[in-house]
């Protein structure tokens, strides 16, 4: 006979559907993101370290649950501009939608996935309040980015790179670790001072909105890539990121850091896919 549940002095404050929890396509770490953003509707899209705090998950985990979760189309983001074309903080869509998780409802979970992964978010569900009822209609939920002021490393780092749009993937985060050496870059230690990725967690924050941005640009459809005022073919532009080196990459992260400490870069994430297409080149002009 299997062991029973029981709560007790459960506090009914926040929602979770059965449907949703027994869904089979989306992990216990997918699930905990998720859950959590709900909490989020119609104010400002949480920060990366706010998220991994709430969550109890590594920051790193965390966007990879993000990159899942818009890969799989439950978060969908929307550039917002202003009336005169500038670029505005961006509105993200969360959709809770029962029908997609009956399609891969299991009456009975294995008893693999019930340990492994129920037990972890039972723990951590219940440590937060959290209660469970059954599905009822379809939700929405709006996360409304209430910034608009200048771009800045944080915003991109926590929103602009980490959440992107994508349609067809062809070279996943997981590949783009491996072939770049993401391991090797972070163990990285200049001796002369400078970066330092296992220390300094603006330089690994950089570091990590890099290959956001590499994932962006590689992932993307476009037949033209703009790069900076120019618009190169897709093949041209993919070419020269498959072709960076490890000091290239190296090289465009300690040119970042630079330019930001003299406060000369406006758009960071123009100007890493200026800087990351022209990476191999002997000097990275402005973006």
């Amino acid at each position: 006979m299997n062991d029973k549940v029981q709560i007790k002095n459960c506090r009914p404050f926040t929602m979770i559907h059965n449907d949703f929890l027994d869904y089979e396509g989306l992990n216990s770490k997918e699930k905990l993101v998720m859950i959590t953003l709900m909490r989020y509707d119609g104010t400002a899209f949480p920060s990366i370290p706010k998220l991994s705090k709430k969550i109890g998950l590594s920051e790193r985990t965390v966007r990879y649950a993000l990159k899942s979760l818009e890969e799989k189309n439950f978060i969908s983001r929307h550039p917002r501009y202003t009336a005169d074309g500038a670029r505005m903080s961006n509105s993200y869509t969360i959709t809770d939608d029962p029908d997609i998780w009956k399609s891969e409802t299991s009456d009975e979970l294995s008893e693999e996935i019930s340990k492994q992964e129920l037990e972890e978010m039972a723990e951590l569900l219940r440590a937060a309040g959290y209660t469970i009822q059954s599905p009822t209609e379809q939700t929405a939920s709006n996360l409304q980015s209430a910034s608009q002021e200048q771009p800045s490393h944080s915003d991109t780092s926590d929103s602009e790179e980490v959440i992107s749009s994508k349609n067809a993937e062809e070279y996943s985060m997981d590949y783009l670790y491996q072939y770049f050496n993401y391991d090797l870059i972070c163990s990285f230690k200049n001796p002369y001072g400078g970066l330092n990725f296992l220390e300094n967690e603006h330089d690994q924050k950089v570091l990590d909105t890099v290959f956001s941005v590499l994932y962006d640009m590689l992932n993307d459809p476009s037949a033209y890539i703009q790069i900076g005022q120019d618009s190169i073919p897709q093949a041209v532009v993919k070419n020269e990121l498959l072709g960076l080196t490890f000091d290239a990459i190296i090289g465009v992260i300690d040119a970042y850091n630079n330019e930001t400490e003299h406060g000369a870069i406006y758009d960071p994430v123009s100007w890493l896919r200026n800087a990351l297409y022209k990476g191999n080149q002997p000097h990275i002009p402005d973006g």
